[in-house]
């Protein structure tokens, strides 16, 4: 992570109410600590959130100040409702489409 993101993500994080902090740095804490963990060779897509991760408004806000896209998770034999995954793809897609 860059000075600059850092730096914005703690504007961020200082914007919101203090009775909020708390819940959105762990919200936060969470994406990076999954981002972190996307395998060399690989981009992020986007985060997938189980039904019920879907309705907490901390990982809305923590995925959008990492610039990330959300999507419900539409498996209907889902039996983790509270789940949050990271989505990714090849970097050579990344590349493809870049060259389009």
């Amino acid at each position: 992570m860059t000075a600059a993101t850092r730096r914005r993500l703690r504007g961020a994080v200082l914007a919101l109410p203090m009775s909020q902090r708390e819940r959105h740095l762990s919200a936060l804490a969470c994406l990076l600590h999954l981002l972190d963990h996307v395998p060399e060779g690989r981009e992020p897509v986007r985060v997938v959130l189980g039904r019920d991760a879907d309705r907490i408004p901390e990982l809305r806000w923590a995925a959008e100040q990492l610039g990330q896209r959300i999507a419900a998770c539409v498996d209907p034999a889902c039996s983790d409702a509270t789940h949050v995954t990271i989505e990714t793809r090849p970097l050579t897609m990344v590349a493809a489409e870049v060259a389009r």
